[in-house]
């Protein structure tokens, strides 16, 4: 089988449809070999250069998969399966949630929430929140991470909280060695405050986006005992919880931006984590003496088990494949 993966530009789309490939790679049964297509060159001329259709018609049973994530692949895809599906066997794949034609393709992967008080067509299949690789690494008890976002369309990234949030963490666990990462969307002035914490902090290192590649960021992610996320990054969440160890979310903006974002599907998906204890909180509360911010952490369930998402979807995959093959 010949499996052509449709890429746009965002590593989270990337990221979701490669864990997921990586996954059915695992399977000694499935045998096929994958070709990258970028949308934004001349996709068609590509695939048909490294499928060779341009010298020869392969029989009708030579299946062909076309995947991708993001509303800029998913047009490429369809398209594609118009000039293929003449003298080929095509399976349509969508990982995550088309805007449009979503009944046009043969299956359609995406998050739970994205479903909320609507309808699921009968090609989708559901997972819960994003499409991560599950870690079985045994973690490190003195390890801990904290894992910055920034300001996104479902929360207001207030820079003072962040930073006080981090100094408390770093205060009251000052036997674990922190892994402190931020990201493309990290405010440049809490960077150079994270920075200039060492000279109160030393159990901490900071790593940049801009020099660290994402394989040292699993790496410490995956052996962190405790992991800190920013409930902005769906996709950092879902990567922690499918992983052993304790993940909890911080508090990033005030209470009154609840008022601005609270019909928003992200924020709704974080507060039924924290309702089902699935992750601790960690939060600030304003001290009514003296108006000073202080912190508390409640904590996670400790009988809840790493996340298997993406082995749920390579498994029913797996099966449509087989049936198809």
């Amino acid at each position: 089988m010949h499996v052509y993966w449709f890429q746009d530009s965002k590593q989270g789309h990337i990221n979701q449809v490669k864990v997921l490939l990586d996954e059915l790679a695992r399977d000694a049964d499935l045998d096929f070999q994958v070709s990258a297509i970028s949308c934004k060159s001349n996709w068609l001329q590509r695939m048909l250069q490294r499928f060779g259709a341009s010298d020869k018609i392969s029989p009708k049973t030579n299946m062909v998969m076309l995947i991708g994530a993001g509303h800029g692949t998913y047009p490429s895809i369809l398209e594609a399966r118009k000039i293929l599906q003449k003298s080929h066997s095509v399976l349509t794949v969508a990982v995550l949630k088309p805007s449009r034609n979503i009944q046009e393709f043969d299956v359609v992967y995406a998050p739970a929430h994205d479903f909320y008080n609507e309808l699921k067509p009968t090609n989708v299949t559901t997972f819960m929140g994003s499409l991560a690789p599950t870690s079985e690494q045994a973690v490190d008890s003195s390890q801990a991470i904290i894992c910055l976002g920034g300001n996104s369309h479902h929360y207001k990234f207030d820079t003072k909280i962040a930073i006080k949030q981090i100094a408390y963490l770093l205060m009251t666990h000052p036997t674990l060695q922190f892994s402190i990462f931020n990201s493309r969307r990290t405010p440049a002035g809490l960077t150079q405050q994270i920075t200039e914490l060492n000279e109160m902090h030393k159990n901490y290192s900071f790593y940049d986006h801009i020099s660290v590649s994402n394989t040292i960021f699993m790496q410490k992610l995956h052996a962190s005992n405790l992991k800190f996320i920013t409930p902005d990054s769906v996709n950092l969440v879902f990567e922690a919880l499918s992983s052993p160890g304790k993940t909890y979310l911080m508090q990033i903006e005030s209470p009154l931006s609840n008022v601005f974002f609270k019909k928003k599907k992200i924020r709704r998906l974080m507060v039924s984590l924290v309702r089902d204890r699935h992750v601790g909180v960690v939060k600030v509360r304003d001290e009514l003496s003296n108006k000073v911010l202080i912190s508390s952490i409640e904590q996670p369930s400790l009988y809840f088990e790493p996340l298997e998402e993406v082995k749920k979807v390579a498994f029913a995959l797996k099966k449509i494949i087989q049936e198809k093959l």
